[in-house]
Parts: C-alpha cells; structure tokens; sequence
C-alpha cells in the first residue's frame, strides 16, 4: 500500500508546548512519530498537529493519541486509522484423501476487508502450466476438499483471495502433493472431513 495520509488535531491552551503524538498511548511510538509530526502554532491559544503518512502499511492501523501542555496540565484527544489493503493468503496444510482429491487449509489476512472468494491454480509435476480450478471458492472458507485431479500424480497448489481493493499475490507452495493411488473408504463424504480425522 502506498497511499500518504494525514491526521489532524485542533488544539486550543494556554500556554501550549510539547506537542506529541501517541499510537495506543505506547509512550515509546512517540519518537518515531516524531519525524512524522508537523505543528503549526496558529496564534499564542491554537495549534494544529498534524501526523503525516508518506506510505500507509497495515502496521499503521490503530488508534492515536494527540497531547499538548497548557497551563491545566497535558491535554489529549483520539483519533483513529483504518488501514484497508488487498489480502495477502497462505497455505498452511495440504493433504491427500483421495485417488482424485486434496485438502488444503490456509490462512488469510483480510486487509480489514471482507473476503469475496479465493482462486485456486494447480500445476501438474513435468508440465509447466498453471491451470485455475473450476470452481469459485466462497469467501467465508479456511479450508475446501479440492477434487477431479489424477490419481497418484503430484501437484503444486496456490490460493490467491480478492476483497474490496483487489487480488491477492498468487503464488505456487512449493510443496509437491500426491494424490492417492485409490481412493479411501468413505471418500463420497469427504467434504464432511476435518484436519484431525485424517492421520
């Protein structure tokens, strides 16, 4: 993400000095923010603070905290940053449960939007193309019974997601899966399958 932004605080005292800010009132932010921070000391009973943002990352998402000194003591108010940004998705687990069928588990982190639907690519061992599952995978899904590959052949999986503000970066684990030479007992409810029923 490199979006700029700015956070603005409107402060009225007398006499005002030693203007901060604070992310989650963590008094150690308050010399990176430092760097970040401009005063413009409107007349001798009003200053704006302004917090300037060249490059919003995901970390920058938070609560923040604008301080100033009057003569009543420190002054303080809050303000909050939302950082929206394209999921980023990883596969944590992959299994094979059938002659034609592969588990897989993955993590994901939203961007602080909601997930439509993940992509499924797979790549056959000895060919060099990536071919996108059929189907659509529903954004609520963590885990998803992959099924139609070949029997006792190898493949690299990847999973990209899309929210609000895009597609993730779709990139093959480089893990090799093997399916099953056959299929297992009771392979028709595979999907009803969790993690833990397959050691």
């Amino acid at each position: 993400m490199s979006e700029a932004a700015n956070l603005t605080c409107h402060i009225h005292g007398y006499p005002l000095s030693q203007f901060t800010w604070l992310k989650e009132n963590n008094s150690e932010s308050s010399e990176h923010l430092k760097n970040l921070t401009v005063v413009a000391q409107i007349n001798e009973t009003y200053a704006v603070l302004v917090l300037k943002f060249k490059s919003l990352a995901r970390k920058d998402n938070g609560t923040y905290v604008c301080q100033a000194n009057d003569y009543n003591g420190i002054m303080s108010a809050l303000t909050h940053l939302f950082v929206t940004d394209v999921p980023k998705v990883s596969i944590d687990f992959m299994k094979a449960v059938g002659a034609g069928s592969i588990f897989l588990n993955w993590t994901v982190s939203d961007g602080n939007e909601p997930i439509k639907k993940y992509f499924i690519q797979h790549m056959k061992k000895g060919t060099d193309q990536r071919q996108y599952y059929a189907e659509q995978i529903g954004g609520g899904n963590s885990s998803y019974v992959l099924k139609g590959f070949e029997s006792g052949t190898a493949y690299q999986i990847g999973i990209s997601a899309i929210n609000a503000l895009g597609t993730s970066h779709m990139q093959l684990d480089p893990r090799w899966i093997t399916t099953l030479e056959k299929g297992i007992s009771g392979e028709k409810n595979i999907t009803n399958f969790s993690p833990t029923h397959l050691f």
